[in-house]
Parts: structure tokens; C-alpha cells; sequence
């Protein structure tokens, strides 16, 4: 059985180009957008640096050339480009035992051509570059080393240094540093068509459906990859799958895409391996000695659906913090019902925890963990606060696609239609069967349109006056004071269960396609911060977050929003909307929503209700 299908592509490599020789190609140990950090030790000195040649991936290739990035200022000079099977010094200084050569610098980098190939044998070497210091008055003196921060290593770490003053033992700075040396080779010697394969741990599917696969593929050979031949194997069912690999262009050494495929559906469960070989690209055979992976495979008769908890932390004298209102906002209204945001507030009048008793660490704000194993920003997700964006919902969108094994069902009523207490009951759906668990239940009731009186409800405004610095919708803070007062909050958590579950909510073994219910009364007269402050001002503004919980992990499988309704039915009657009102943050009425600006709608209902939403 052959199946076509297009792949999706990311492409992972960094900055590369074709030579132009059919047989020769262009590395880079970095992608080309990385923008370079200056390393230095602020002194007049000599500075010799290396980077390590040791992946399997180069053993018995020849390099052609080597290029690295400098500084070309005055006091900064006598460059030399070496390579060496070892790093020693001789009388203390540099002493390489395969080559060394004199270079100038032009355009920030200086370049090295052999004459005859230098061949890299599975012991590796290291390619370095040295040069001298003569004047430390300018930065570009102080810090000469092109350097790039990789927090988390996704590069490896490759920063080997010793100086004439400083660092008179060649030492190691990579992971010290989390810096990595930026450098581009030329190479030769590598198979026209050798692609290597790699797989994820685990992998899900459903009864019935196609059951989709990310693999990435990196390219050694020097050769386009256009295509590729995939064979699978798992839980007795086989076959070949070629895919559309536009996208891997030739003479990019080790770049890397993730492609996408569908294994056939099936109508029955499973839970065993799943073997991928990449038999042939190109249509030829594909020559690389690691063209096979294997993973984990489960088929459920189901998939839930994750819905990712989203938790703030937020203050009102964290003067950056509203960028998390809006981006709780702006998810809210990308992604409806399946967005749930909870805002919890430190060291303020809406406090309901101490800090060592908060669910996920949050020693500043702000910050926001999803699922309570993602750190993130509340609005920024991932994206560097330098070059600030919208990009929580990217991290969200990622979580969205963890595997769940269960799903949550909610239904919440008032106890009495004074609004005394608040009965919730849940249903959980599991499709994976548990022997010894230990998943736990955890409420936590929300309020929108929080607000009040005074300077402890003002919120701290450092975007106040940052003109051209923040995205279209921070600009209403970029206009507002440093101060705002008559601010609204909303998903403000005002009254939990015990973050870290409710013990013995859920039984220890659980069947596949189980269904299990458990049920709580929360009460929001209960809802009283830290500072004795009654956070319940408005029953109609108040929701019901339900979240299971692995208490062993800490992560929480999944969660799910509802709004209590009129007693003994869960559903607020009358929902018909004869009057809509808006007001900005200062609680000052206005006639609509200003573009890029976020406000406060409020809705009333036929049946008399109020509803509160903030609205971009």
C-alpha cells in the first residue's frame, strides 16, 4: 500500500547556500537570524578561541574552508585561523598541531580556504582563531568574542577559550556561559542522497481516523531532497508512505525539516511500537546508516480533546503586568469556550495565596505557567521581551496538541437563588486504563469585572508614556498614567481548593473509556483575600474552572469554564441581550470600543442578568 501525501515543513537548519559544486556544501552551526552577543574580558590581552568538530555526522568528511565572526576595530588585529587535534599551549601560549594561518578581517569575518582538504576523523578537532587586543577604551575592544546565547542548548554548547592574562588554561566556556561560537564550513565527501530520521517518544490515534506523524528529517547528502520513501511498521499493520519534501534544498548540510504524514486508520486498539526507515529519497536508495527510528504507539477509541490551563500571576503593583490582561483577552476572544485563563493576584487586595503556597513558582511578574509545567509569558509566550509580540498563543497552541487520556464534562448550579453556594459536578472521560493513579480534582472559582475604590485598586502602569516600543493593542497603556485607577479585573481567582488536588476525588484504577463523576459546593462568601478583602462582588460575573490534576506529576491533564445558571437548571434563562453598555479601564463610560483598544461590555439580559466581558 502507497500513500501520497504533502508535509508540512518547518525548516530547523540555519543559514546555508550551494556552493554551486554538486558535491560540496555549506554548514552553519546557527540559524542566520540569531543576532550575536559580544563577549570579552575588558583587558589588553590575547585571545585564542575554539569550537569542538566530534558529531558522528562529520566523520570522514573534508573541509574546504572555515569562516568566523569578528570585530573589525582599532586594537583589535593579527588574526589567525588554526585547527588542531588537541588544545595545549607551549610556554603558555596556543600551540595547534595541524595548521595555522595569518587572515584579515573583511566585512566582520574572517575566512579560511585549504589548499588541500583537511579530513575529519572519528576523533574529531578543533577549528579556532586567535587575536591580540591592544586598546580596551571602546566596547568593541572590551567584548571582541562573537558569541550566541542558547539557553537551552539547542545548538550545544561550543565555546572553548584561553586569553594571555585572564584565562591562562584553556578552559570550557561553553555551558558556563550558555554561549555558543558562531561558524560556517565548507565540506565535501558527503553521499548524494544520505537522510537520517528521528521521532518523537510518543505517538496517539483513534479508532477509525487517520493517526497523524511528525518526523524529522536532516539531510547529510548533497543533494535536494525532494521526496521520501517511508516505510512503517506497527501492531502487525505495515506499509510505505512517500513524502513531499520541497523544502530541503542541496548544499545545506544538516538541515533539518519536520515533515507530517498519516498512518491509515484502523478499527481497532492498540498500544505497541512504531518503526519508520526512510528506504529511499529521491526514488534511490537512501544511503545513511540512520534512516531508521522507532517510538511509542497507542490506538484509544477516542482522543480527547486538550483544553490547556492557562495560570497568571499578576499584581497591581507590577507595573508590567497588564500586558497579561490583554493577552488573557486577546485568547479569549481567538479561541472562545476552549480558552480558560485564571489571574491570580500577588501581594495585593486580591490575593488569596501566599506566595510558597502559589501552584507554580512566581518569584516575579509576570509570568504564567501552562499546565503548570510550561513557563511563559502571559502575552509575549516565547517571543524575546526585545522585540516584543502577541505570541502566548503560539505556547498554548503547543500544549493544546499534548496527549490527554481523559476529558472533562462541568455542570454548575446555584444552591438557592440568594447565591449562597455553588454546586459543581464533573464528569471525567478517560480512554486509558490506570492500575495505581493518583488524579485529583481541582476548583477554583473566577470573577470577571473586578474593581474598586481607592490606590490599593489602581494598577501600576510602566508602559505609560512608551511611545513606539509596544504592540497596537498596548497602546491604550501607552496612553493611560502610570497609575490607573477605577482599573477592571477579570478571571481573577478568587477562591480555591487545594491547588495540589482534592485527595481521593478520583479512584486510584481506572478503566479505558471509564467514566467517573465527583462533585463540590464552593461557596463565595468564602472568597476573602489575604488582606480580608470579600473578592465576590457580582454573582453573575463569577465562573467555575474544574482541572484534573496528576498529583504525582504536577501537570494538569485537563480543564474546563462554565458559568453557575438559576438553581436546578445550570443554564441562565432569558439570554436575550436588550441593552449593551461599554466602558474603558477607568470605568468611564464610552460610546464603543476604540481599534487596537481593549474595553468593558456589559450585556443586559432579558431575565434582568448582567454579564461582564472585556472586549478588544
Amino acid at each position: 500500500m502507497k500513500i501520497y501525501t504533502t508535509a508540512a515543513l518547518a525548516v530547523l537548519g540555519g543559514l546555508y547556500a550551494a556552493t554551486g559544486a554538486a558535491a560540496t556544501v555549506e554548514y552553519s552551526n546557527h540559524r542566520g537570524t540569531d543576532s550575536y552577543t559580544w563577549w570579552g574580558s575588558n583587558q589588553v590581552e590575547n585571545y585564542d578561541v575554539a569550537v569542538r568538530i566530534d558529531s558522528p555526522e562529520f566523520t570522514g568528511l573534508s573541509i574546504n574552508g572555515v569562516t568566523f565572526h569578528v570585530v573589525e576595530t582599532e586594537g583589535v588585529g593579527d588574526f589567525k585561523i588554526w585547527g588542531s587535534k588537541a588544545l595545549t599551549l607551549d610556554n603558555k601560549v596556543n600551540a595547534p598541531d595541524l595548521f595555522s594561518a595569518a587572515v584579515s578581517a573583511d566585512n566582520g569575518t574572517i575566512t579560511y580556504t585549504f589548499d588541500t582538504p583537511c579530513e575529519i576523523g572519528a576523533d574529531g578537532l578543533y577549528l579556532g582563531y586567535s587575536f591580540s587586543v591592544t586598546k580596551n577604551e571602546e566596547q568593541t575592544q572590551k567584548k571582541p568574542v562573537a558569541v550566541i546565547k542558547d539557553e537551552a542548548g539547542e545548538y550545544g554548547y561550543n565555546f572553548y577559550l584561553h586569553t594571555s592574562k585572564t584565562y591562562g588554561k584553556w578552559i570550557d566556556n561553553g555551558e558556563k556561559s550558555k554561549f555558543l561560537v558562531p561558524f560556517e564550513l565548507t565540506l565535501s565527501g558527503m553521499k548524494g542522497e544520505n537522510v537520517t530520521v528521528a521521532l518523537a517518544p510518543d505517538y496517539y490515534g483513534a479508532v477509525g481516523n487517520e493517526t497523524p506523524v511528525r518526523a524529522t528529517l536532516t539531510n547529510l547528502g548533497y543533494d535536494e531532497v525532494r521526496t521520501a520513501t517511508i516505510q512503517y511498521e506497527t501492531s502487525g499493520r505495515s506499509g510505505e508512505i512517500e513524502v513531499d519534501c520541497a523544502g530541503l534544498p542541496a548544499g545545506q548540510f544538516m538541515t533539518s525539516s519536520e515533515v507530517s504524514f498519516k498512518l491509515p486508520a484502523t478499527d481497532a486498539t492498540s498500544d505497541g511500537g512504531l518503526k519508520i526507515n526512510v528506504a529511499a529519497v529521491n526514488g534511490k536508495t537512501n544511503e545513511s546508516a540512520s534512516q531508521q527510528a522507532e517510538a511509542h504507539l497507542e490506538i484509544f477509541s477516542r482522543l480527547p480533546q486538550r483544553t490547556p490551563l492557562l495560570e497568571e500571576y499578576t499584581g497591581t503593583g507590577c507595573g508590567w503586568c497588564p500586558r497579561g490582561a490583554v493577552g488573557l483577552e486577546m485568547m479569549a476572544e481567538r479561541y472562545g469556550n476552549r480558552f480558560v485563563g485564571v489571574a491570580y493576584h500577588c501581594a495585593d487586595l486580591m490575593s488569596i495565596f501566599e506566595e510558597e503556597d502559589y501552584p507554580s513558582p512566581a518569584p516575579a511578574q509576570p509570568v504564567a505557567w501552562i499546565d503548570r509545567v510550561r513557563k511563559t509569558d502571559p502575552y509575549l509566550g516565547d517571543i524575546p521581551l526585545a522585540t516584543p509580540a502577541f505570541g502566548i498563543d503560539k505556547v498554548w497552541e503547543e500544549s493544546a496538541q499534548r496527549f490527554t487520556p481523559a476529558d472533562l464534562s462541568l455542570t454548575c448550579d446555584w444552591t438557592d437563588e440568594s447565591h449562597t453556594a455553588i454546586e459543581a459536578k464533573v464528569r471525567a472521560n478517560f480512554v486509558k486504563s490506570y492500575d495505581d493513579a493518583d488524579f485529583r480534582m481541582v476548583y477554583i472559582l473566577v470573577e470577571d469585572g473586578l474593581t474598586g475604590n481607592g490606590a490599593k485598586w489602581a494598577q501600576g502602569n510602566y508602559y505609560s508614556g512608551e511611545t513606539d516600543k509596544w504592540p497596537e493593542e498596548l497602546q491604550f497603556l501607552v496612553d493611560s498614567p502610570r497609575s490607573i485607577t477605577g482599573f477592571v479585573y477579570n478571571d481573577v481567582a478568587i477562591l480555591s481548593t487545594d491547588p495540589k488536588g482534592i485527595e481521593g476525588s478520583l479512584p486510584s484504577k481506572i478503566d479505558a473509556d471509564g467514566s467517573y463523576d465527583h462533585s463540590t459546593t464552593l461557596t463565595p462568601a468564602d472568597a476573602v483575600s489575604l488582606t480580608g478583602e470579600k473578592l465576590a462582588q457580582d454573582p453573575e460575573r463569577i465562573s467555575v474552572v474544574a482541572a484534573i490534576i496528576d498529583s504525582r506529576t504536577g501537570d494538569i491533564v485537563n480543564c474546563t469554564k462554565g458559568k453557575p445558571g438559576v438553581s436546578g437548571t445550570g443554564i441562565v434563562t432569558g439570554d436575550e441581550v436588550v441593552e449593551t453598555e461599554y466602558y474603558n479601564l477607568q470605568g468611564i463610560r464610552i460610546e464603543a470600543p476604540e481599534k487596537g483598544r481593549v474595553a468593558i461590555m456589559v450585556t443586559t439580559h432579558a431575565d434582568g442578568s448582567r454579564k461582564v466581558k472585556k472586549v478588544m
